[in-house]
Parts: structure tokens; sequence; C-alpha cells
């Protein structure tokens, strides 16, 4: 992540009791949008309260995806029950809780509304929720176009969405150059043997997706095949990333190994 953006995203949290509730960090999978928000709450000495999916719900299913959405909306509630304290002190975290969202419940369409609804009334000044815990949500563009207004408008309705509580930030795709030497410094420390048109190969068909080119690290560590000559990443890979989050909850472990260096800024990482 670049370090301005981390930045910007440290400053919300730091400000958010206060002046903002909700923020939509949207941008391509695998550019360690949700490892930098865990990240930067520890920094700052904030809990984290995470939203996982355990329903086991059908997507278009309309009475589970009402259970989902149930869940869903008491989760928010219990987690908005301890307000944050505001400190006289601007230095310090002016909230104590985070909630993170990057797992939307499958809900049919028909709910839409409700998710409307849920998000409305934690922008409700005037309701019991005014100072509650800041939401992050988690927007990844997994078709690879750009989140635009006016989709997010139409995900999350107008009215949530042009209000002056909720804040968007983009993050873009990691460049060719920093991911470069993401992808050597790994190689490197689990001490595997990577010749420059390996790592090229690698860069090229990760489009700047750091998940995406430490699984394809862990592949060519594991597998005694010769890898595929590089190509483009199909599109549907962003789709499994969808469905993987469904069906298996994503594990700790994967952002522990590349979270310290989603937060280092390319002039930290020494080149082959």
């Amino acid at each position: 992540m670049h370090p301005k953006k981390a930045q910007e995203v440290s400053d919300w949290l730091v400000h958010s009791s206060t002046h903002q509730r909700i923020l939509f960090l949207c941008g391509p999978p695998g550019t360690g949008k949700s490892t930098l928000v865990r990240s930067l709450a520890a920094k700052l000495g904030m809990t984290v309260k995470e939203w996982h999916d355990t329903t086991g719900m059908v997507p278009g299913y309309s009475k589970l995806s009402a259970s989902a959405m149930d869940d869903f909306g008491s989760f928010l509630e219990r987690s908005q029950r301890y307000p944050s304290l505001r400190f006289a002190n601007a230095k310090t975290n002016a909230a104590k809780h985070v909630i993170l969202v990057e797992e939307w419940p499958s809900f049919h369409s028909d709910h839409r509304v409700e998710l409307q609804r849920i998000l409305q009334r934690r922008l409700d000044v005037q309701g019991s929720h005014a100072f509650a815990a800041p939401i992050v949500i988690v927007y990844s563009d997994v078709r690879e176009g750009k989140v635009t207004a006016n989709k997010l408008a139409k995900e999350f309705s107008p009215q949530v969405m042009q209000s002056p509580l909720v804040h968007i930030i983009h993050c873009n795709p990691i460049p060719p150059g920093m991911l470069k030497k993401y992808v050597m410094h790994v190689a490197r420390k689990e001490r595997m043997a990577l010749s420059t048109q390996d790592v090229t190969n690698i860069v090229e068909s990760s489009r700047g997706d750091i998940r995406h080119a430490i699984n394809t690290l862990q592949f060519q560590r594991t597998s005694t095949a010769h890898t595929k000559e590089s190509g483009t990443r199909d599109l549907f890979l962003s789709d499994f990333h969808v469905i993987g989050k469904i069906l298996h909850q994503k594990g700790r472990k994967r952002d522990v190994v590349h979270a310290s260096m989603l937060l280092q800024t390319p002039a930290t990482i020494q080149p082959a």
C-alpha cells in the first residue's frame, strides 16, 4: 500500500468518531485493504471487530438471505453497544473500536433495501449510535473495473453515499516495480531461487494483486511441474476470490505473512 494512502486511512481512523462514521475502502482484490486496516488499528491501540458470515446460506435463496441479513444487522447492533471514547487530546485515537466488514452476507436483491436501512440508521445523527464505533467497509472491484460513486450509490443507496458522514478511499493496484520488490523480498525470506524471468512472469500475471503473487510463489515452491508461461490473469480469478470468501473464511495466517510488507515503502526493501 502506498504510504500516502496508508496515512489517509490512518487519519480517518483517528478522527472518524468526530467527523465521519463509515469508510468505504475500495480497490482491486489483493491490494492489502483489510490487512492495512488491521495493522493500523493495532498501531493506534484500537480493537477490530470483524463480520464473518456464519449462516451457511445459499445466494439468492430468500429465506436464508433474510437470516443472513438479520445476523448482519445484529452484529452491527452488538458492536455498537459500547460507544467510542472521545478525548480532548487530538493526538489520541478518538475511537477505541473499529468495525471491519469485508465479507458480505449473500442476500437476495430484495433485501438490499434492508441493508441500506441498516447503514442509514448508523448515519442517524440523532440516534443512540451517534458516537458508536466507526465502520470500514472493504469493497473490492472484483471485475477489475473502477468503483464509481454511481456504482456504490446503486448498491448502498444515494442517501447513504451522499451523507457527509461517509468517506470513500480508492486503493490502486500495486505498481509493477513495487510488486517486484515484494516478490523478491518474499522469495529471499523463503530461500527460493527465482530467475529474473520468473519474477517478471509473476509480476505480469498478478497485475498488481499481491495475494495472487504470493499464491503463485507458494505454488512454485510446492509444485514439481513446470509452471505455465506467463500471461494475463483471467478475469474469472477475481470471481473465485469472492466465491472463496463465501465458502471459506479467510485465514489470518495468510494476512500475517505479508502484513508487515504492505506497510513498508519500496525503499525499505533492498533489491536483490
